[in-house]
């Protein structure tokens, strides 16, 4: 699982993790896959400005890191 961090537009840093719907918790920085900053950071890269829909309308946030975990090689 990668952890992504990012600025928002008042300049607060987050940091979480993309997971499915059922192991979704702030409290842990974990995400739903189908929540709305979810699904505008998938595809982004270190440096991109994504906008994310918010009830109070749309807001801008700037990918600063990716994290991807070392994975063990295939067979």
């Amino acid at each position: 699982m990668d952890r992504i961090t990012y600025l928002t537009g008042r300049d607060e840093e987050v940091t979480v993790t993309i997971v499915g719907v059922d192991e979704a918790g702030m409290a842990e920085g974990k995400i739903s896959i189908g929540s709305p900053v979810a699904l505008a950071l998938l595809g982004a890269r270190v440096g991109d400005e994504v906008r994310v829909r918010t009830p109070h309308g749309p807001e801008g946030i700037e990918v600063t890191s990716i994290c991807c975990p070392e994975r063990l090689p295939t067979r």
